[in-house]
């Protein structure tokens, strides 16, 4: 299959020396793409700058800002022939909007703020990529599997945050893992339908690429 997997994290400038980014390494997604390409699928990686990449994948891309990401994946999946997309890259869910400092507006992504007085910024909302990523791509929509990453001891919470992913109808599958269970030395990646019925837990990240492979070859098959 021709897969492509997104990975690493968004950087929303503020102006041309600093960003809002998260902590996103790009290291899970890189660990996928390369179980991807030695099970013999065409993998085209789209990472963050800054992120670890994959050794294997037949083409890379990379991506800075959330309006970077939207425009990469629109020209990658424009053409059609991609048949899964991978999500893991850790998207902003704001980006700078308007900047003031000393009573005057800036542009963001312009110059160098003067550092030592108050900065304020505003931030406006971005749309949800992974809920257009199937409208990117003509004719044939590609299998999706999309991430969410909650922290939160609650199972009722997580599992909301699954629910509320798959209310779109995008996602075929959905994988799901927590940020305090990985700070804990514990970490659980659920694997969900696009119905949000669990069918299989990973209890590292290899296994989890191992299991995404043979998700695939299952589809192939």
């Amino acid at each position: 299959m021709k897969v492509l997997v997104t990975g690493g994290g968004t950087r929303e400038p503020i102006d041309g020396v600093r960003f809002i980014t998260n902590f996103s390494t790009g290291e899970t997604a890189a660990i996928i793409a390369d179980e991807l390409a030695r099970a013999g699928h065409e993998v085209t990686g789209v990472f963050g700058l800054g992120s670890v990449r994959p050794a294997r994948a037949a083409r890379l891309a990379e991506f800075g800002s959330f309006a970077d990401l939207d425009r990469v994946l629109r020209e990658l999946l424009a053409p059609g022939g991609v048949e899964a997309v991978i999500h893991l890259a850790a998207v902003s869910d704001y980006s700078v909007g308007a900047i003031e400092s000393a009573g005057r507006g800036f542009a963001p992504g312009e110059g160098k703020l003067a550092s030592g007085g108050e900065l304020v910024l505003r931030l406006k909302p971005n749309f949800k990529i992974v809920e257009r990523l199937k409208s990117y791509a003509p004719g044939a929509k590609p299998l999706l599997i999309a991430f969410k990453l909650t922290r939160t001891p609650s199972e009722q919470e997580r599992l909301e945050a699954v629910r509320k992913l798959a209310a779109s109808g995008e996602p075929d599958y959905i994988v799901h893992n927590d940020l305090g269970d990985r700070e804990a030395g514990s970490p659980a990646f659920r694997l969900f339908n696009g119905a949000c019925q669990e069918l299989r837990i990973f209890r590292s990240r290899e296994e989890l690429a191992q299991g995404l492979a043979g998700l695939l070859r299952e589809r192939c098959g």
